[in-house]
């Protein structure tokens, strides 16, 4: 167990239970999670790290998951199940933050989920102790984010990231409203940092989203972020005190706007630490080192079968996949820059979440179509489909 900078009385709570556990304590000055974690496991003799913050409740079945998720290849990443025991937050800003805590797991949980390095949340996950040197630990250089950071260098050295359900610990989570925007704060700083590092991820930053995406009044409040910043900040506290009044009436819909305008004002705030001037955050993203390419292609025939194409692709682990059945294009699995190689069980939720209306018309314009009488009004009918499709992926 490693105290870093703990001014509490944790040394006198190891001491207590040394009789029944085996638990060793590392007292340090602060010097931040990654730090702490980098001390932890070397002065660790296991061959299984892990990882649980100070604010992790484990349950009675939490070890025995986390070891039985691991295969012995040994770059298997077990991310435990975390989730929050709100008490001290209340109202619209509970609800929020629980609902933000829950999609990530969530999203874990999805058949054929393609995970990404923004996937390992650090509070709760384990892999071999040699897996973790082999990549050289937590980016000790990094306050915040230094978990996605380790993620981007353990799907580069081919990890293999599993969620574990079983792997329960209770988050006993204090963070209320001026902690969350401290925290995006700090995230706008990591997010420059980790741009800079890897120069293919900065198209998935929060800030190229802001960037696209932002509405008017948003978009004013970024211009504060970087050229009236005091102006600013007197903007954001009488937001934030305009947000109690729009939960007292129970306006959801505007509340959630103005918390959205406050994290994103304060994400730029951050961002304006390292690249001090629209100019550059402009530069930064549109650097052509930035423009990332697939580097392995495989094209796939889905007339083999989808069990042999699943082969194939767990056999290549591309980045991409074109399919296609036999000379018709169907479409692909695009390469997501971040996100892990692709494998075979990638495939089915793709074409049944993704490309289902391809797959449709593709299917009936074959000559083989076993229903050649409704062949005609199916593919027009997924030709209308896919026209609105287009449409509303355009807006």
């Amino acid at each position: 167990m490693v105290a870093d900078g703990c001014t509490d009385n944790t040394a006198d709570i190891v001491e207590a239970f040394k009789g029944t556990l085996q638990i060793y304590l590392i007292e340090q000055p602060a010097q931040g999670q990654a730090m702490a974690r980098n001390v932890g496991a070397l002065k660790s003799t296991g061959k299984l790290l892990v990882f649980l913050d100070d604010d992790i409740e484990p349950q009675p079945l939490f070890l025995a998951a986390h070891i039985r998720s691991h295969s012995e290849r040994g770059t298997t990443v077990v991310i435990g199940y975390y989730p929050p025991l709100l008490i001290t937050q209340t109202g619209y800003f509970r609800t929020e933050l629980l609902d933000w805590w829950e999609i990530i797991f969530q999203n874990m949980r999805q058949p054929g989920y393609r995970f990404s390095y923004t996937d390992l949340v650090s509070g709760n996950f384990s892999l071999h102790a040699e897996f973790f040197e082999k990549v050289g630990g937590f980016n000790s250089g990094l306050r915040c984010h230094e978990d996605y950071e380790l993620g981007i260098r353990l799907l580069q050295a081919g990890a293999e990231f599993v969620h574990s359900i079983e792997a329960l610990g209770y988050h006993h989570e204090r963070s209320k409203l001026p902690q969350a925007l401290k925290r995006k704060y700090d995230e706008g700083i990591a997010d420059v940092q980790i741009g800079r590092l890897y120069p293919f991820l900065r198209s998935t930053l929060l800030m190229d989203k802001l960037q696209k995406h932002s509405l008017p009044p948003s978009r004013v409040l970024k211009i504060f972020a970087f050229h009236w910043q005091t102006f600013g900040d007197l903007i954001a506290d009488i937001i934030r005190k305009r947000m109690d009044f729009f939960e007292r009436i129970r306006w959801h819909k505007m509340w959630l706007r103005f918390l959205n305008g406050l994290m994103g004002y304060w994400y730029w705030r951050g961002v304006a630490i390292e690249l001090p001037n629209l100019t550059k955050v402009r530069n930064f993203l549109n650097d052509p080192a930035a423009q990332s390419e697939a580097r392995s292609i495989v094209e796939i025939n889905l007339a083999e079968g989808i069990a042999t194409s699943e082969l194939i692709i767990d056999e290549c682990r591309p980045d991409e996949v074109r399919l296609s059945i036999n000379q018709a294009e169907l479409g692909r699995i695009p390469f997501r820059p971040g996100k892990e190689r692709l494998r075979g069980a990638h495939l089915r939720p793709h074409l049944v979440n993704k490309l289902s209306l391809e797959l449709i018309k593709t299917l009936a314009e074959e000559p083989s179509f076993p229903y050649p009488e409704i062949s005609a009004e199916l593919v027009a009918k997924c030709e209308e489909s896919l026209k609105l499709k287009k449409k509303w992926s355009s807006k």
